[in-house]
């Protein structure tokens, strides 16, 4: 467990109270991992996201460090739940999925039954990619890429038995998947 040492004892410099050592004033504490990340850290997090196949030894150059320290760093980062996993981006025209949309669910009275059963629709169908659960004028948003309006449309109607959807379709995404990048370098 990390945290502040007292209310502004000695600057504001952190410690390790499980290893019971200072660390330097200059990491970063995330707020919901409570982990704490130095520079190097974030240049290994940001090169391991442009690029999450490069070997050990590229990485230790690209952060100047030796394979078996970046190495170390790197397993300590997907301990501590950072890097969570490695894949391959799809790009989903590619594969036959061109038709991009957002189906907001809602509903006046939705229950939990309602809405469990709306989730595990959306797991099992093809088209839907995220399913979120949110609090505001709608009770689920979903992301879907679907193969032609036919699935979507399909998917919409399913949808409707667990609360009324409004549909949009995407016609061009500027933003995607952006790279998470080191705070104090903003």
């Amino acid at each position: 467990m990390i945290e502040k040492i007292g209310q502004r004892l000695k600057s504001d410099c952190l410690v390790d109270l499980m290893n019971r050592k200072k660390l330097p004033c200059d990491m970063q504490i995330l707020p919901v991992s409570i982990f704490c990340m130095d520079d190097i850290d974030w240049q290994i997090v940001e090169s391991l996201q442009a690029d999450g196949r490069m070997s050990f030894r590229h990485l230790a150059e690209l952060v100047s460090l030796s394979p078996a320290a970046t190495t170390a760093r790197v397993h300590a980062l997907e301990q501590r739940g950072v890097i969570v996993g490695y894949g391959a981006l799809i790009d989903p025209e590619a594969i036959g999925r061109s038709v991009r949309g957002i189906i907001r669910l809602t509903g006046s009275a939705i229950t939990t039954r309602s809405m469990n059963q709306a989730e595990q629709l959306a797991t099992r169908h093809p088209a839907v990619r995220r399913f979120h659960q949110v609090l505001g004028d709608c009770d689920a948003i979903l992301y879907v890429e679907a193969s032609d309006l036919a699935e979507l449309d399909d998917l919409v109607t399913q949808l409707g038995d667990h609360g009324q959807t409004t549909t949009t379709l995407v016609v061009s995404s500027t933003v995607m998947d952006k790279p998470f990048a080191n705070p104090s370098q903003a």
